[in-house]
């Protein structure tokens, strides 16, 4: 991918908020708003998901019931489902955590995510036919 916007979200406010996959050597998650693409700045760096991605992980971004931006994605490198935030006051991802364990290599893989009823998101994902939810917080 070459900045390829992936996945939005609109919060309360009425600002999207993008994230995508930057280009290689090794990949790396990119997030800026609708209103920062519009004025020029330049996008935010995150964690690398790993090497030749291509259309084997896609992110996914959403905000919890507090704002707070989270966004998952597959690590191509060890195949685990990933977590990260991005913090509003510095502009920067949080260190992700792994949520999901390794998954076989497969076409646009990725953990999705919804806001849970208290704070932090769901996240769920499917492995082998089989169904996986679980909580999550940063």
């Amino acid at each position: 991918k070459t900045l390829e916007a992936t996945a939005a979200t609109m919060d309360s406010a009425g600002v999207i908020h993008v994230v995508g996959l930057a280009g290689a050597p090794a990949q790396r998650l990119w997030y800026t708003t609708d209103a920062g693409a519009v004025a020029g700045q330049d996008v935010i760096l995150g964690p690398a998901v790993g090497e030749k991605v291509s259309e084997a992980t896609y992110p996914v971004i959403q905000h919890d019931r507090r704002g707070q931006l989270y966004v998952s994605y597959r690590d191509h490198a060890s195949g685990e489902a990933r977590l990260t935030a991005v913090e509003a006051k510095s502009g920067q991802f949080l260190p992700p955590v792994m949520i999901g364990p390794a998954t076989p290599r497969r076409l646009r893989w990725n953990p999705h995510l919804a806001a849970a009823p208290g704070q932090g998101v769901l996240v769920v994902w499917e492995n082998n036919g089989e169904i996986f939810l679980r909580s999550a917080e940063l």
